[in-house]
């Protein structure tokens, strides 16, 4: 059998080789660390890898799922769905709207027990040990101290210069971070993310890697191509769902294939 660092001098390409998404997920009930378990030793079987735990350690790797498929009944151990990956490849690799789904549930399960007022207990408990300790006007020591950091630095006006910085950038900050992130399919033009993309490509038949990122000077110069379009997306219990996104036009589409 192949040793673990062996066979991660393989390309990504190589190491997704074996990947079928049309197959079904395997929900088998399995929870916390035996699913990681269950997952790891199904895929390690199917790659003829020694599973050996210290050297997932030390390489500082994971079982990336490619499907995203959980529930509340266990994740899924399906082979064909997971590959021997980097944290970051399977950080990048998750669909933003598996992402969102992930986050939302969390977030539901820590705030799910509430008070009196509707509020969350957990949520009033972690403000009160944050601003538990009050200054002679009885107002939050750690709240003063986080406001007199933010703007210490003034300018020549006396105004704080972090709040002329935002107030110059208003909403321009995120867009600018998110735009220069965008990814093309050059399979249809589909405009999102890194995730994304390669998840849209898989639902139409096309590679995961058919695709090409735009640089923050060609972000500008193609967002006005943007166009609106109704495509299919499928949520973590397999259901189909049709979403509105963006995509760019074929003839620049064509464009970006040839460089």
């Amino acid at each position: 059998m192949k040793k673990l660092a062996e066979y991660l001098q393989l390309s990504r390409e190589e190491r997704t080789a074996h990947v079928d998404l049309s197959t079904a997920c395997v929900l088998d009930g399995v929870k916390g660390g035996a699913r990681q378990k269950a997952g790891r030793k199904a895929l390690l079987t199917l790659l003829g890898v020694e599973d050996d735990v210290a050297d997932w350690r030390t390489e500082k790797v994971c079982c990336a799922h490619l499907c995203g498929h959980h529930s509340k009944n266990g994740w899924c151990t399906n082979p064909l769905h997971l590959y021997v990956g980097t944290v970051w490849e399977n950080a990048h690799d998750t669909p933003e709207v598996v992402r969102k789904e992930r986050s939302r549930k969390a977030s539901e399960a820590t705030h799910r027990e509430k008070d009196e007022n509707g509020k969350s207990v957990n949520g009033v408990k972690a403000a009160e040990r944050l601003h538990r300790e009050k200054n002679e006007e009885g107002k939050s020591v750690t709240a003063v101290k986080a406001g007199e950091a933010a703007t210490r630095e003034k300018n020549e006006e006396g105004k704080s210069v972090n709040a002329v910085k935002n107030g110059k950038k208003g909403g321009k900050k995120g867009a600018k971070t998110t735009n220069s992130l965008l990814w093309v399919s050059l399979h249809d033009g589909f405009v999102g993310n890194v995730g994304n993309v390669a998840y849209h490509n898989e639902v139409v038949g096309a590679e995961r890697e058919y695709r090409v990122q735009l640089a923050k000077d060609e972000v500008e110069s193609y967002s006005p191509l943007f166009e609106s379009f109704e495509y299919t997306t499928f949520r973590s219990s397999g259901a189909a769902v049709k979403r509105t996104g963006r995509r760019v036009p074929e003839p620049a589409v064509e464009e970006l294939r040839e460089r």
